[in-house]
């Protein structure tokens, strides 16, 4: 029964490959979301992150919070400076927040990360879930 169960939390994790947005009520508003590829990466490749949003709000400063799981194993999070990755200030309007990782040469297997943007009040400004295979080749 316990293999079933693993099995199952195995096979449920690759079907759910892609990018969401996992918090659809923050300030900012995606518009446009997509990963290319979209689920199987080979390790060393580019992956291309799409993200259009639209800020109700301006934003001077914040953070952005990356938690990453590999091969269902958390990594310590990483929180960085939003202005390090957004050009602030985030002014009202449409935005093209889009921008590309390379998965690094020997990751196999399931990488899921999450991606928090907050302002300075700890408001969260937008949340994205990245859930991709990586192969060796």
């Amino acid at each position: 029964m316990r293999f079933l169960v693993t099995m199952f939390a195995f096979s449920f994790s690759f079907a759910n490959a892609g990018i969401t947005n996992c918090a659809p009520d923050s300030v900012f508003q995606i518009t446009q979301l997509a990963l290319e590829p979209s689920d199987t990466v080979v390790a060393g490749q580019n992956v291309s992150l799409i993200l259009f949003y639209t800020s109700l709000t301006p934003v001077d400063s914040g953070t952005i919070t990356t938690s990453v799981t590999y091969n269902f194993l958390p990594l310590t999070p990483t929180v960085a400076p939003l202005c390090d990755s957004a050009p602030c200030p985030i002014e009202v309007g449409d935005h093209d927040g889009s921008s590309w990782f390379v998965i690094p040469s020997g990751v196999k297997g399931n990488v899921v990360t999450k991606i928090v943007w907050t302002d300075a009040n700890a408001t969260q400004l937008l949340c994205l879930n990245m859930n991709v295979k990586a192969s060796l080749f």
